[in-house]
């Protein structure tokens, strides 16, 4: 039984030893992906923070009246249609007013994620899980910055009429295609990091499997052990 044992045990040690070696290379991918944005001396992370909490303080009725336009000037337009590419969602507008909207008023939209959360700015909610690296690439920020610049030729009036809201959702566009931007660079990194995590978590899956055929094999072992030193004692 010994024998077999160990060869079961064997494996169950490699695939440990296998799991440190990746996990040290994910370790080391990780930190320089966060020294990557320590040593950014534009601070796009920190700036992008900023412009996504910025959102959460303007009051639900400056919200209001963007939304209210059944057909909103260009420059609303182009604006959040920057923003739903930065989402990763539908570019239309009325998925723009949702993202503007709280859970109550987008329950009455059959929105399905209104239906478990509550919130007050479904586009602050969602930004609390945003991932920079999922939506980083060259084909995003070109359409973000397009909508930008398309939308700053008719933005005095709009920015005179809403105030803050427009400010602010302007500055999150701005910051955010920014931080899109620098991230590029280290996407392949964070993908190295995706898939070391997938290979490790595939290991310990195995482990896992081995270890429940394992474990009653060794309590095998054991129980003959002690019957085996009961029995030689029993001589003595």
């Amino acid at each position: 039984m010994d024998n077999g044992i160990l060869s079961k045990e064997q494996p169950l040690i490699d695939s440990k030893m296998q799991i440190e070696i990746l996990s040290v290379k994910k370790n080391a991918l990780e930190r320089k992906i966060d020294l990557f944005w320590m040593e950014d001396k534009k601070g796009r992370k920190k700036q992008f923070i900023v412009a996504c909490e910025n959102l959460a303080k303007i009051p639900i009725e400056e919200w209001y009246g963007l939304k209210r336009y059944a057909n909103p000037p260009i420059s609303i337009q182009n604006l959040m249609f920057a923003v739903c590419e930065i989402m990763g969602t539908e570019k239309s507008w009325d998925e723009g007013r949702c993202l503007l909207s709280s859970c109550v008023k987008n329950r009455d939209r059959a929105d399905e994620i209104s239906i478990w959360n509550d919130y007050d700015l479904k586009l602050y909610f969602l930004l609390k899980s945003f991932n920079v690296y999922e939506r980083a690439s060259l084909e995003t920020v070109e359409k973000i910055i397009k909508y930008i610049d398309s939308g700053k030729k008719q933005c005095n009036d709009v920015v005179t009429t809403h105030g803050s809201a427009i400010s602010c959702l302007r500055s999150f566009v701005e910051h955010t295609y920014e931080y899109l931007k620098e991230a590029i660079q280290t996407k392949p990194k964070w993908k190295c990091v995706q898939e070391l995590d997938i290979k490790i978590k595939k290991i310990q899956w195995d482990i896992s499997r081995h270890t429940s055929v394992l474990n009653p094999l060794c309590e095998a072992r054991t129980f003959l052990e002690k019957e085996t030193s009961k029995l030689v004692n029993s001589f003595k």
